[in-house]
């Protein structure tokens, strides 16, 4: 009885700030069920090793938005969905990675993502969302840019992304591959 009365509080307290959005990508009826990611930590740690793939995303989602971890645990958490057993995961994972390490320039997670981006036997949906990730990590450098400048610059490359996102759902975006390949240590015979 304790248990539903706590449900029914967080419900009205959690679910128009976090839940809403959540339900949205999850469906009500399964953001309701996991209305647990929220109140225990433990329990969203262990649906990262379940076996329903939505538990493992919505864990995900609620870990790096919801409870305050320190930077290299989210980094962990993602780096190991990014090898998930199931692609729309693996893509979430990557795309986390890109929104958790979020101009901070970290060359190694931006090599990492690239060898996947660069990768012909990755599907196209993780390509895409390893090459927004390393966007989001390393923005283009842009000179006497003010911070309103650069977030109007942002927020046009967002539109951009998801313009192409729509009309090329199957097709990578144009990539710079010649960025990619200086991010990576790609042998010369493979250029």
């Amino acid at each position: 009885m304790e248990s539903n009365r706590i449900r029914e509080q967080n419900n009205s307290t959690i679910m128009p700030y976090v839940g809403f959005a959540f339900a949205d990508v999850f469906g009500r009826a399964f953001a309701e069920e996991m209305l647990e990611l929220f109140e225990s930590r433990s329990f969203a740690l262990q649906c990262l090793c379940s076996s329903d793939r939505r538990k493992r995303s919505a864990a995900l989602e609620v870990l790096l938005k919801c409870w305050n971890l320190r930077l290299d645990m989210k980094r962990s958490i993602c780096t190991e969905l990014i090898s998930d057993p199931h692609v729309d995961v693996r893509s979430h994972a990557i795309g986390c990675l890109g929104d958790v390490l979020k101009h901070s320039n970290d060359m190694d997670s931006c090599r990492y993502l690239a060898t996947i981006a660069l990768d012909d036997a990755r599907p196209n949906c993780e390509r895409r969302a390893a090459y927004k990730a390393i966007l989001r990590i390393r923005p283009p450098q842009i000179d006497s840019m003010s911070a309103a400048g650069l977030a109007r610059h942002e927020d046009e490359m967002c539109k951009r992304l998801r313009e192409l996102e729509e009309t090329m759902k199957d097709l990578l975006p144009d990539m710079d591959t010649e960025l990619l390949r200086t991010l990576t240590d790609v042998p010369r015979v493979l250029r």
